[in-house]
């Protein structure tokens, strides 16, 4: 079990370290786009379908250890008016419906790469890059976020288990 807890650590710290390098190599191509285009009159056609593209890779390569950091934005002005117990459930039914999410998207976004690869589809813009090589980041990203949930999971029933337990030692005491 440590060694898997160990690779999925290395994987999801090596996706967010190439999710970050993206980000700056994106924000680099666009500062470099608007520069050639408003002082040279000389854009990068092709700097457009890099940045859509990769926006999507950066979500997906970075999702995994924002939720492993939590360091996602939570909306909870309803969830800090209920008891610590009441939380604990709440996490863990929301941690195992996430991770069924992922799962979905793990199978049809599977499905849908290898029908692309199969199909040989390309994508209609400047770049005609291969359409299953774009949609491939999507299965890949959402494996590490269901298996970061299950690991949400585990924990948070942890903590629920810790809670009724504490609770237990006050009433009989």
């Amino acid at each position: 079990m440590k060694l898997l807890t160990r690779f999925l650590d290395s994987a999801i710290n090596v996706f967010s370290f190439f999710g970050s390098v993206l980000l700056v190599l994106v924000m680099l191509l666009v500062v470099t786009d608007v520069v050639l285009r408003y002082f040279f009159n000389r854009p990068l056609l092709w700097v457009f379908d890099v940045t859509e593209y990769s926006l999507v890779f950066i979500t997906f390569l970075a999702a995994a250890w924002l939720l492993k950091k939590e360091s996602y934005v939570v909306m909870d002005f309803l969830l800090i008016r209920l008891s610590q117990k009441t939380q604990a459930v709440v996490n863990t039914v929301t941690s195992v419906i996430s991770a069924l999410v992922c799962l979905v998207l793990v199978w049809y976004g599977t499905d849908v790469t290898l029908d692309l690869f199969r199909l040989g589809i390309r994508e209609q813009t400047q770049l005609r890059a291969p359409s299953f090589a774009l949609y491939a980041i999507i299965p890949i990203g959402s494996l590490l976020l269901f298996a970061q949930f299950l690991r949400k999971t585990r924990g948070e029933m942890s903590h629920l288990k810790t809670l009724r337990n504490k609770s237990g030692n006050v009433q009989k005491n």
